[in-house]
Parts: structure tokens; sequence; C-alpha cells
């Protein structure tokens, strides 16, 4: 993720998502403003970023397996559409929650 965001933007962000209580779980009010604090942090929009999208990028059922078996928590992530109201187009992000 980290590679990612570096690539795209030039812009290294540390950021950890609240853990919820189950994997599956639509992403908390608090989740939600940590993913668009992130996003905000390096859109290239700045202050006009502009949400279309911030919801829960499920796990897959593989990695819901293994984290079930090794006890480990399955990392939540965010998917968020983003654009500007002065551009056209719209950026797609994942957030993770670093766990």
């Amino acid at each position: 993720m980290q590679d990612m965001l570096n690539a795209c933007c030039g812009t290294p962000v540390e950021a950890t998502l609240p853990q919820a209580k189950h994997p599956l779980e639509p992403l908390t009010p608090d989740e939600i403003r940590q993913a668009a604090q992130i996003v905000k942090a390096i859109a290239p929009y700045g202050s006009k970023t502009c949400f279309e999208t911030i919801a829960l990028k499920e796990p897959s059922k593989a990695e819901l397996k293994a984290a079930y078996e090794s006890g480990q928590p399955v990392e939540r992530r965010a998917h968020v559409n983003a654009s500007s109201a002065g551009t056209i187009g719209v950026t797609k992000f994942v957030v993770a929650d670093g766990a």
C-alpha cells in the first residue's frame, strides 16, 4: 500500500483505521472520517477533495480463513472514490488499517 501511495503521490503516509468488532461490519463513522482525512492528505485535490464513495473493501474468503485460523485480526480496508469540483474524473484509493 505504501509503495502505491509513494508511486502515485510521492507523499509517504502512515495511517491506521480504528478496529471494528467484526471484519465484515460496515465502516464505523470514525473509520470513515479517518479514511477521508488520509485521502485529503494524499489526494492531488487538497482542500477541494469531494468524496463519491467511502465504503468497506471486504476481505476475500481466503483472507478471512487465514485470519480465523491464525487468530490474527483481519486488515480493514476502505474503498474510496474521490474527485475535485474543479476537475473531471475520479481517483480510486484503498486505505488500509495497518493491522
